[in-house]
């Protein structure tokens, strides 16, 4: 049993490397596309507006968001609970 969890796992892990590469790809392909060479730059904290700050902080919330979701996909997982009894004592017709 844990053996056939920790295969799945290392799954999931290969799989994720091979998305996290063919982003990276994109990304670079679209930074040259742009003319960007090596980093992009890096804007110092007063030179962003704060509702830039706020709209960027809730991007990012919703790309975490997405992330985890797509990690629990992979997993197989669902978010919500398994089906079976509600509580104890109900049925299930």
């Amino acid at each position: 049993m844990a053996e056939d969890k920790l295969l799945q796992q290392k799954e999931a892990l290969e799989r994720m490397k091979g998305e996290l590469a063919r982003l990276n790809e994109a990304f670079d392909q679209a930074k040259k596309a742009l003319g960007v060479e090596g980093d992009l730059p890096q804007a110092q904290d007063e030179e962003v507006p704060p509702a830039l700050r706020e709209a960027l902080q809730k991007s990012v919330e919703r790309a975490q968001e997405a992330g985890r979701s797509a990690v629990k996909e992979m997993q197989g997982q669902g978010a919500s609970r398994p089906a079976g009894r509600a509580r104890r004592g109900a049925l299930s017709i």
